[in-house]
């Protein structure tokens, strides 16, 4: 009995699925077809209403998209504006404190320039002490330099016959040597700190000499002054 009902089955669904897509149901005048209910669940139009009803949600779905799309796109170009524009004001900001270093660099370099002109001014004029006053002998013995003679043997030595203001100066750093030598005044004279007796002037200062060779008293300038 079971395979009867099954075969059964088969062929109702056989026959309805053929009147819904085919409409091959064709009763007698008089007689209903038991098909016509099921015929109008596949109908055209109403597989066009659903189409159309598709149609709408994917056009609403797409108006939606295109909108979200253009705020968005909308959002980065004004969010690409506003970094644009603060770079800009970061780029001249970072200008104008360059050309403020800038400045402040030269007026910097200006001022250590003069700076170091004074200064140099003043260690090479203000102050004739600063350099190295050194006495010099002849190689054939002492005393045996002319005027002359003491000039060309400080020459040797990269320096001049020292002034008697150089000489003071020395005495008063606490120079002594009882020795004469050639000045560049053309005087000779030596530094005496303390009184030594009549071989060596008999007094403090600076001494005088009556020879009329001597020694030299050559100086040498700070290399800065050169």
């Amino acid at each position: 009995m079971a395979p009867r009902f099954i075969l059964a089955t088969w062929l109702f669904v056989t026959f309805v699925f053929l009147c819904s897509a085919q409409s091959v149901c064709k009763p007698p005048p008089e007689e209903k077809c038991a098909c016509n209910q099921v015929v109008n669940v596949g109908t055209d139009d109403g597989l066009k209403s659903e189409l159309d009803r598709l149609k709408t949600v994917v056009e609403q779905l797409s108006q939606k998209t295109a909108n979200w799309s253009e705020a968005r796109v909308s959002t980065l170009e004004e969010q690409l504006a506003q970094e644009q524009t603060i770079r800009a004001e970061m780029e001249v900001t970072i200008n104008r404190i360059q050309e403020t270093l800038d400045a402040h660099l030269q007026d910097t370099t200006t001022q250590q320039g003069e700076l170091a002109e004074k200064l140099k001014t003043d260690l090479c004029t203000a102050t004739p002490k600063l350099g190295e006053l050194f006495h010099v002998q002849s190689p054939a013995g002492e005393y045996k330099y002319d005027l002359d003679e003491a000039r060309q043997a400080c020459a040797e030595q990269n320096a001049s016959l020292a002034s008697y203001h150089q000489l003071l100066a020395a005495w008063q750093d606490g120079l002594e040597k009882c020795a004469c030598g050639w000045l560049s005044d053309g005087t000779r004279q030596y530094p005496m700190q303390t009184d030594r007796g009549q071989g060596c002037g008999g007094r403090a200062g600076i001494i005088t000499c009556e020879h009329n060779s001597s020694n030299a008293w050559c100086y040498r300038g700070l290399s800065v002054c050169d």
